[in-house]
């Protein structure tokens, strides 16, 4: 569901906008062949900086209410489901305590 949201999301960006997915090759070459030189492509292509820059501020709108109310419920699910996620996620602690008994 939230792989859905996501897509759906880049998708209304990419028609709604004026990228296309053929200029954003550096993203392409990442998602078929990660690696540390592609990564670091993608981080310092201006091009793809201000791609996720644009999206960012294109979801922060989205988030407010921009593209509807339903897009609106379904991003903030997202945004909960994410926090539960993190929230449930174990961690590692260390107790200060001992008990004898």
């Amino acid at each position: 569901m939230l792989d859905a949201i996501n897509r759906l999301l880049l998708q209304a960006f990419l028609d709604l906008s004026g990228f296309s997915e053929e200029d954003l090759s550096e993203i392409q070459l990442l998602a078929s062949s990660p690696s540390d030189d592609a990564l670091l492509a993608v981080m310092t292509s201006e091009a793809c900086v201000m791609f996720l820059e644009a999206f960012s501020v294109f979801v922060s709108n989205a988030r407010g209410g921009s593209l509807g109310k339903t897009a609106q419920f379904w991003i903030n699910y997202s945004d909960s489901v994410w926090a539960l996620l993190r929230f449930c996620e174990p961690k590692k602690m260390t107790c200060p305590v001992t008990l004898t008994v």
